[in-house]
């Protein structure tokens, strides 16, 4: 599979056809047998004994990823900046955000599996480890190799490998139609990608 480079319209483009997917419904999978030996973007080895049946998530992105492929009833706790999409803010808030996160809840929650990502310090990670909590650790993507990915290794853990193998699949389509219609322009718009609007 080649990889292509991410270019921020671009990369907005894929993030709406993700958020676009959440509201999809899936079937729960099967308990399977065999457990889940995985290594995270911090190169640690993360052992689950069964796909996650309880979803502690640390960040916004992986909360859209859990939900996309159908896996949004596992997720019993959420940072506070995870709002997409509405229904997890019926889900109990974790912290997180501009405050910290909230161990004490984490731990009460007594999650099979949190789920972190690049905006999480080492410390968070350290911390939730020492309370013998199982915390995988998903690096953000640098292209859409590791875009589709990040998707497949989330369906992975909570079991819903089939319905991630779909998503990713389908996003790998459109984007190459849509890197296809790109190509076929003849001419280049100036395009104004604002990632921040606070002074």
């Amino acid at each position: 599979m080649q990889k292509q480079k991410i270019t921020p319209v671009l990369l907005f483009l894929v993030f709406t056809l993700l958020l676009g997917a959440c509201g999809a419904q899936a079937t729960a999978p099967e308990a399977v047998d065999t457990g889940i030996v995985l290594t995270d973007d911090l190169g640690r080895e993360v052992v689950l004994d069964a796909p996650a049946a309880s979803v502690v998530s640390l960040a916004p992105s992986n909360t859209e990823i859990l939900y996309a492929i159908g896996a949004g009833d596992l997720v019993i706790g959420r940072d506070d900046t995870s709002n997409y999409p509405e229904n997890v803010l019926d889900v109990e808030s974790i912290g997180g955000g501009m405050s910290d996160y909230n161990l004490e809840a984490i731990t009460a929650l007594d999650p099979d599996l949190v789920l972190a990502a690049e905006i999480n310090s080492p410390e968070i990670i350290d911390a939730l480890e020492k309370l013998d909590i199982t915390v995988y650790y998903l690096g953000n993507p640098h292209n859409f190799a590791q875009l589709y990915e990040n998707i497949v290794t989330v369906g992975v853990l909570t079991g819903y490998n089939q319905e991630a193998e779909v998503l990713a699949g389908s996003l790998q389509e459109r984007v190459e139609n849509l890197l296809k219609l790109v190509a076929e322009q003849d001419n280049n718009p100036t395009v104004f990608f604002e990632l921040d609007a606070s002074e």
